[in-house]
């Protein structure tokens, strides 16, 4: 195991899942009305370089989201803007939504409530969550989130499951609510095709009239695997997840 200390968070690992462990801060970013996406205070993220093969990446440019594994805090305080709810709306609203799940006994996925499940990871994007399987609540050193399975696309016909896109996303919010975490981790499954390139035909499927319940079909399955079966096992990664701490508080000033 490793743990990982730097530019004001840790959160401990095992090193045999990941390669070179980079944080960075992150400079802030706000844009005049209407705000536009990825607008956010000064943060830190952790990338974690992933060992796995990336079969339709390693063949050149593609527009695809291949799953990477990042770990991101967001102040949920700013003393250099006028309004924090409309300089970084989408974090703002994202807060609302995870606080709101978990003061509830819904499972969003359930009650097929896809407005309720916050994930700013796409939101940031401009991608939608295609997929959504393995719903839970997790605790860690400074709080409380919620944790899925999902892929990312901007596309008419989203990749059905696969081990290139598929993604354990966590939304978590610290108990001083001073904070937004956010990550999003590569994860696979050895019944699942290697990549896109090798996915069944969903153009096909739309050609013969069909909607989007392939996706569904996928969640179902995906919920029917055990979490140790997957690559990291989800155990390990909500272990992960829980050691996430905040271990010092940057301070924000107003600019004169």
């Amino acid at each position: 195991m490793k743990t990982i200390n730097q530019e004001g968070i840790s959160f401990t690992l095992d090193s045999i899942d990941y390669g070179k462990i980079e944080v960075k801060k992150i400079e802030k970013k706000v844009f005049d009305e209407p705000v536009p996406m990825m607008a956010a205070p000064e943060h830190v993220c952790a990338y974690l370089e992933d060992t796995r093969p990336l079969p339709a990446f390693e063949k050149g440019a593609r527009y695809f989201f291949p799953a990477r594994s990042t770990i991101c805090v967001f102040p949920l305080e700013d003393k250099t803007v006028d309004s924090y709810s409309k300089s970084y709306s989408e974090i703002h609203t994202g807060t609302g939504k995870v606080l709101e799940l978990l003061l509830s006994d819904i499972n969003p996925l359930e009650k097929k409530c896809v407005r309720c499940l916050p994930d700013l990871w796409a939101d940031m994007r401009g991608a939608g969550n295609t997929l959504r399987a393995k719903y839970s609540k997790v605790k860690f050193q400074s709080g409380e989130g919620i944790l899925f399975l999902t892929q990312y696309s901007q596309g008419m016909y989203p990749s059905p499951a696969n081990n290139e896109e598929l993604t354990y996303s966590f939304q978590g919010v610290t108990e001083d609510r001073k904070f937004y975490f956010t990550a999003a981790l590569a994860v696979t499954h050895s019944q699942l095709p290697k990549g896109i390139d090798v996915t069944r035909d969903v153009i096909g499927f739309f050609d013969s009239g069909e909607d989007l319940s392939y996706l569904e079909d996928d969640a179902k399955t995906l919920d029917g695997f055990s979490d140790e079966s997957f690559q990291p096992s989800l155990k390990k990664l909500q272990a992960l997840i829980a050691t996430i701490n905040i271990t010092s508080q940057p301070t924000t000033k107003k600019s004169k």
